[in-house]
């Protein structure tokens, strides 16, 4: 059985899960990258067939979401097959500590999926610039990560990596 843990977002599925099932989800919800609210993540995990979803999020009000901080997740080591995080990282205060949790609550040989938007100057709210795969990738390099799909667009980066436990 796999597990998907989406920042912001933890999703327990029933069935087993790779990394490219995170892209076609993706890429079958438009509105999921540009969306406001956690819920629609929980529920387009939950109509792809998955179970026993838990969300987080650092300012929920939702009963669906438990409060948590992606600098300090309260999971074990080794728990989640996949992180699928859109439009979440640019956010981070410690983007290298958030790498390091990320990493940290992953099984070996697990997977990252991240969707970030390309461009644009930091600001109080989106904290850091990507403007390449690689500005995204530097952060996850303690890791390992073998690049398996990434796609650049004029407003967005999109990338699916596997990492190697250090």
């Amino acid at each position: 059985q796999g597990n998907i843990f989406t920042c912001m977002t933890l999703t327990f599925p029933e069935k087993s899960v790779t990394g490219f099932d995170a892209i076609r989800m993706v890429d079958g919800t438009p509105s999921l990258k540009r969306t406001t609210t956690r819920w629609i993540e929980l529920d387009v995990f939950t109509e792809a067939g998955f179970a026993n979803i838990t969300g987080i999020d650092l300012y929920s009000r939702s009963s669906r979401v438990r409060r948590m901080d992606m600098h300090r997740l309260k999971f074990p080591d080794a728990t989640f097959d996949l992180v699928f995080g859109s439009h979440v990282f640019e956010h981070a205060w410690d983007l290298g500590r958030v790498a390091h949790e990320v990493i940290r609550v992953l099984k070996p040989k697990g997977h990252v999926f991240c969707a970030v938007p390309r461009g644009g100057e930091p600001n109080w709210h989106d904290r850091h610039r990507f403007d390449t795969p690689e500005d995204v990738i530097t952060y996850f390099g303690h890791a390992e990560p073998e690049i398996l799909y990434q796609e650049t667009r004029p407003q967005e980066i999109r990338l699916l990596f596997r990492v190697s436990r250090a």
